[in-house]
């Protein structure tokens, strides 16, 4: 699907997959505000890549079989939007027939279902791409860009997702293993005597935890993966075999460049800020401050040529308040000003 040049299907899949670059993702968002219908588009297409789970776990002689009960259950609520869900028959094969004979609507949906069932296809090949073990139910949640969050897991854990976050809950009844799929930045308070908790971030590192209260910053698009203890022990593992245990007050820094891990005391505060509206600035760029702010405000920033925001920092404490108040803070500690036109922010030397 294109629109206005833009391959939409690439994008998503790009999101779904945890590919999505920066140029990307400001294209996606600008294209979620639109309209309803592209946000409930994609609500769909994170569904099926839930669903796809189911079908990358079975056994070859099972795939199809899943795919039939996905099809069955797609079509179900499908038909249930458009008022036809009484058209749905028992079986994959009654249904495709009833559907090639009946009103224009219902070969609409045919039609969709195809297209879905080739998306499907795409899903389950990056459900084995990422190598995530899926297996029993699974629960989803997604906080967009300007909201946050607060959700109770299954097994009573509780998480605050900060803004453009991504989290998959999944228990591994073989193993008896609490997994989870993250992107984003969470904090985590984590139940105890459940069992192992693990969380996989896109990069493949991993956080276990038997029962602890951390914060978890792993936005795809940074250079690094930050986990900051409060209580507890957890213990980090990396796709470069290194390991390490943290004791509370310790932030680990994972750097994705290098495969390297860093240890640093005393920064509890300034990580776990985002909870009390607080941005802690130390030494910070306005590369890495303009980041944040298109996430918390949901806001796009621009630079003209004539600033180096890598070389312009800040340190200090801001709190809160609206994107413009952050804006004005930061024209008047440096030599830059800004242009705010309904979310579209160009930054510029004064």
């Amino acid at each position: 699907m294109k629109e206005n040049g833009l391959d939409i299907d690439s994008l998503i899949a790009a999101f779904l997959s945890g590919e999505l670059v920066a140029e990307e993702r400001l294209l996606l968002e600008h294209w979620l505000e639109e309209s309803t219908e592209h946000r409930e588009l994609l609500e769909t297409y994170q569904k099926l890549w839930a669903m796809a789970g189911e079908c990358s776990f079975v056994k070859e002689k099972e795939t199809e079989e899943a795919l039939s009960r996905v099809r069955k259950e797609l079509a179900k609520s499908l038909m249930a939007m458009n008022g036809e869900e009484d058209k749905v028959k028992s079986s994959g094969n009654d249904l495709e027939q009833q559907q090639c004979s009946s009103s224009p609507k219902i070969r609409n949906i045919v039609y969709v279902l195809s297209g879905v069932a080739a998306t499907l296809l795409i899903i389950i090949g990056f459900a084995w791409h990422l190598n995530f073990p899926f297996n029993g139910e699974k629960t989803v949640f997604y906080t967009p860009n300007g909201s946050r969050a607060q959700v109770v897991l299954p097994d009573g854990s509780t998480v605050r997702l900060n803004v453009g976050s991504y989290i998959v809950f999944q228990y591994d009844y073989f193993r008896r293993v609490r997994r989870v799929f993250f992107k984003g930045e969470g904090y985590f308070n984590v139940a105890k005597n459940k069992g192992p908790f693990t969380i996989t971030t896109q990069e493949g590192m991993k956080v276990t935890v038997l029962g602890t209260q951390f914060n978890l910053k792993a936005y795809p698009e940074d250079p690094d993966i930050k986990t900051t203890l409060i209580e507890g022990k957890v213990h980090i593992d990396t796709p470069q075999k290194q390991e390490l245990m943290m004791a509370p007050g310790q932030t680990v820094r994972y750097d994705k460049k290098t495969g390297q891990l860093g240890l640093s005391e005393g920064e509890t505060n300034s990580q776990c800020g985002w909870m009390i509206n607080k941005l802690y600035m130390d030494n910070m760029s306005l590369t890495a401050v303009s980041k944040t702010l298109e996430r918390w405000y949901n806001v796009r920033i621009y630079f003209s040529r004539d600033v180096h925001q890598d070389k312009i920092h800040y340190t200090g404490i801001l709190r809160e308040e609206s994107v413009d108040d952050i804006l004005d803070a930061l024209s008047s500690l440096s030599n830059i000003r800004y242009r705010n036109n309904n979310g579209t922010i160009i930054i510029s030397n004064k």
